[in-house]
């Protein structure tokens, strides 16, 4: 279970739950992905795993991701044979701005609003490729509100997304 996305606060339909009938170890890195422009309220539980008859260990590190800075959390045994997430605070979505593509001769213009702060453009020429997003190198300009990046085709096929490290 080391990735675990929250889309909204039902099990099984806003987020998946890890049953296991015997015994569970923790170790490792857990990252728990907000999604959806979903965001807990301070308070709110989810149970992320279900176990049958004993838990060992701890998660070296819990990473969440699509929440803005200060969100707190625990992840801690329920005592019922489960493991949850705790919000301990109100959180905040991060939403990624719509980014614009036009063609501009043999370059294409990529536009977002430059109130979004903090994302970083990537690109990538093979969306099999997970791993194959690499930023972009081409310094942004700011034009009123909006953030501009003018890209040579030069025949390449490429993706490109906005992502909030």
């Amino acid at each position: 279970m080391p990735n675990t996305s929250l889309a909204g606060p039902a099990p099984d339909s806003g987020y998946d739950v890890l049953d296991v009938s015997g015994s569970v170890t923790l170790a490792g890195k857990l990252t728990v992905n907000f999604i959806d422009g979903f965001a807990p309220t301070n308070g709110q539980s989810f149970i992320m795993l279900r176990y049958g008859t004993n838990l060992v260990g701890n998660f070296d590190q819990v990473i969440v991701t699509g929440l803005a800075p200060g969100f707190q959390h625990q992840v801690a045994p329920t005592g019922k044979g489960g493991l949850e997430l705790v919000a301990q605070s109100e959180a905040t979505p991060i939403t990624a701005p719509r980014l614009s593509v036009a063609r501009d001769s043999a370059n294409l213009v990529l536009t977002w609003p430059s109130a979004s702060t903090g994302f970083v453009l990537e690109s990538n020429d093979n969306l099999a490729n997970p791993a194959g997003w690499k930023p972009v190198v081409i310094t942004p300009s700011i034009t009123g509100q909006e953030v501009r990046v003018t890209v040579p085709t030069a025949g390449l096929i490429q993706f490109f997304r906005l992502r909030h490290p």
